[in-house]
């Protein structure tokens, strides 16, 4: 996501690590989270910024 986006890397953890507990942030970047914390993590990012990025993950999957 921070590959194709103008924002900012300080920006988005910060906001991720004001929405969420450093253990759920770091299992999802482990790779180690539950489906149900990875949508919780997802939702709560700021639209603009996932779903372009949502949208081409879905796209590199098909």
């Amino acid at each position: 996501m921070l590959q194709h986006t103008n924002y900012g890397g300080a920006k988005l953890f910060t906001h991720l690590f004001k929405m969420h507990t450093p253990q759920r942030l770091f299992k999802f970047l482990n790779e180690e989270s539950t489906f149900t914390d990875e949508l919780k993590i997802m939702w709560s990012m700021p639209f603009k910024v996932f779903i372009p990025a949502a949208m081409r993950a879905i796209k590199h999957m098909l």
